[in-house]
């Protein structure tokens, strides 16, 4: 085996790594939003004292933990597919499109990845904090937006790579209509 592979394997088992450990923390995520929700009515309901900031934090931990799970979805081609077009395509054209497709996504990803990280930057300079219901610190959660949009994008460029140099029934779940 080529060291050019040895290098790929191990970027790609570093990467499979590190977007499994964003969905373990895209999971706690969405535990402690379920977790503070179901607080929050208790302490409605049976308390009459609801959480001030239940609210906020959940909409603030929603997008981090959406995009630390993205990753997975992107790797294992696991988003929905609405197939109207390809089926009457060529496989040569096909496969031009799957390509076309996989750079697109990679070039939007990009640019969303460059805008998180500079919207995590600033706000890890300033220290932001939510003040609105009560006050907790934000810019963790735009540190762990970049992180899983950062993680989506690096994905996205590993399945155009593959759609480049596999054929199309070696990258995951590229024929659904036919698993499904």
């Amino acid at each position: 085996m080529h060291s050019i592979h040895l290098v790929g394997r191990g970027l790609d088992r570093a990467l499979r790594a590190g977007t499994l450990l964003c969905v373990n923390v895209a999971g706690a995520l969405i535990l402690l939003i379920v977790g503070v929700g179901a607080l929050d009515m208790v302490m409605s309901f049976a308390l009459n004292k609801p959480i001030a900031a239940a609210t906020n934090l959940s909409e603030e931990l929603l997008p981090p933990s959406v995009f630390l799970s993205t990753g997975m979805v992107v790797r294992n081609r696991a988003d929905i597919v609405v197939d109207v077009l390809t089926e009457w395509m060529s496989e040569p054209v096909k496969r031009v499109a799957g390509v076309l497709a996989a750079v697109l996504s990679f070039v939007f990803l990009g640019i969303l990845a460059l805008g998180a990280v500079k919207l995590a930057v600033s706000s890890v300079a300033i220290r932001e904090t939510a003040v609105a219901a009560g006050e907790f610190a934000v810019w963790p959660m735009k540190v762990a937006f970049a992180i899983g949009v950062c993680m989506t994008s690096f994905e996205a460029a590993r399945i155009v790579v593959l759609s480049l140099i596999a054929p199309a029934d070696v990258i995951p779940a590229a024929n659904k209509n036919e698993e499904n």
